[in-house]
């Protein structure tokens, strides 16, 4: 009897299209601190490269060792961009993709196509160089990029709303109506992780210290003050993802607005009549942690509790000595610049993406901040009963249940019609009971990445640039 596997029925099921794999697509989210990598159809990217720069412009001919060494002293580019900053950016991409395709992924580039997902807008030079590695130096075959803002609503099955990404050296706030992110009213602001960082670096010099471990006798364990070499960036990024959190409470507006105080100094958020109300007003407590140099040197850090605590208030209330917007701000005047139809539906779709956003109490800060915004504004003030965040999951199974009208039926229909609501009621609230205190599905810091994936899983398509039609595509780009 001859056998399934010799069939003429097993031959054509093989050769059929259902059994024609083709190559999956490699998702990279490119921005100036870090690409993540993966594969299409995955539920979160499998690798993360931190990019950096030098100081000065690195030359072709690089060593690589060297170059090892001082690659994650800053981000890959400023705003705004300096013409020497793209020199030293292409050899950044160029070592960090063949590392990642090399030793990462382990895949030929000339064999997959690439999806690349902006969380904020690439700048022009910076994308043409992005793509030009690719397509040159990479050989790989085509590259579609995707708005971070459209992909991170994808994550949550929504097609619109007004998507917060909180970046490395930017904040953008992007409204999104039926799959279309409206460039024209989504705002940028420089307040980011960079400006967070300095913010950090200026409050511990002011008002922290350490005492070096290092040191053999315990006598000379004494108190110093923290200078700009101790702080460094891995340092202060250490405290920013594991020892702060927002404040429930906003300070005074008099005390951040840039006005002059009853004594005649400029009030801001680094003035010292703000310090003194955060230090009275306080419910953190101070910290010591220890931490080692590079150098092997052990230090160990005097973190102060209103520090923790109100070292975020310069996203929220802005920089009023630079002349600086807050995000709260920002928001507000992206909602009131919405089309009319659009304001609610939008503003009740809110949705804060990126690192910035898992500190706890972040985006709580955020919505309140928001709604006392709103609140206080006239035209917007039924704004505030409807805004809210699109991925709480405690909005998620507010309903409302109807009794049954008792006039049209008889006694026993409506009282059975009664207790089919009341245990359907119930059952909704042991739902919400269980559901209000879960976790998000995907990190917020991830939900681009991951947005892109379904949609490529999903065959949704845009346009692709290859050798062939990428120079004329960022010919009209470059030129204005």
């Amino acid at each position: 009897m001859a056998s399934f596997l010799d069939s003429d029925y097993y031959k054509r099921l093989l050769s059929s299209t259902a059994f024609q794999t083709t190559p999956l697509k490699l998702i990279f989210e490119v921005s100036p601190e870090s690409v993540k990598s993966g594969f299409s159809g995955d539920y979160f990217p499998k690798y993360c490269n931190p990019l950096g720069r030098k100081f000065d412009v690195i030359p072709f001919g690089f060593s690589e060792e060297a170059f090892r060494i001082k690659l994650n002293e800053d981000v890959l580019y400023q705003i705004p961009l300096e013409i020497e900053e793209l020199t030293s950016a292409k050899n950044i991409l160029v070592y960090e993709f063949r590392k990642i395709y090399e030793k990462k992924l382990l895949v030929d580039p000339r064999t997959n196509k690439v999806v690349i997902v902006e969380p904020s807008p690439l700048l022009i030079p910076i994308k043409y160089l992005l793509v030009k590695v690719l397509l040159e130096d990479m050989l790989v075959p085509s590259i579609t990029f995707f708005p971070g803002s459209v992909m991170s609503l994808l994550t949550l099955g929504k097609m619109e709303g007004l998507v917060i990404h909180f970046g490395s050296i930017e904040t953008t706030i992007t409204p999104v109506f039926d799959f279309r992110p409206l460039e024209s009213l989504s705002i940028s602001s420089s307040l980011g992780k960079e400006k967070l960082r300095v913010h950090l670096r200026d409050q511990l010099i002011k008002h922290g210290h350490y005492i070096n471990l290092s040191s053999e006798s315990n006598t000379d364990q004494t108190k110093q003050k923290f200078t700009p070499l101790i702080l460094t960036n891995e340092l202060c990024q250490h405290i920013i993802e594991n020892l702060v959190f927002a404040s429930p409470l906003s300070p005074p507006k008099n005390l951040v607005s840039g006005e002059l105080s009853s004594n005649g100094t400029v009030c801001g958020i680094r003035s010292d009549s703000l310090a003194v109300w955060c230090q009275q007003s306080s419910i953190a407590t101070d910290l010591y942690f220890s931490w080692s140099h590079q150098n092997k040197t052990k230090i160990k850090c005097f973190l102060p509790g209103f520090v923790r605590e109100h070292v975020l208030d310069i996203l929220f209330c802005g920089d009023s000595e630079n002349d600086i917007s807050g995000v709260v701000d920002l928001t507000f005047q992206v909602i009131k610049n919405l089309p009319v139809d659009l304001k609610k539906r939008l503003s009740s779709k809110i949705l804060v993406i990126g690192d910035l956003a898992e500190i706890p109490n972040f985006q709580n800060r955020f919505m309140s901040d928001l709604m006392t915004r709103l609140i206080n504004d006239p035209k917007c003030e039924p704004l505030s009963r409807t805004a809210s965040l699109l991925d709480d999951n405690s909005h998620t199974f507010n309903q409302d249940f109807n009794t049954p009208d008792i006039n049209n039926k008889s006694d026993s229909d409506a009282f059975e019609d009664q207790g089919q609501a009341h245990d359907s009621k119930n059952t909704n609230k042991e739902t919400e009971k269980m559901y209000s205190n879960s976790g998000s599905t995907f990190k917020s810091s991830d939900r681009c990445w991951v947005g892109s994936s379904i949609a490529v899983s999903s065959k949704i398509e845009g346009f692709e640039l290859n050798l062939e039609n990428y120079q004329d595509f960022f010919k009209g780009l470059l030129s204005a």
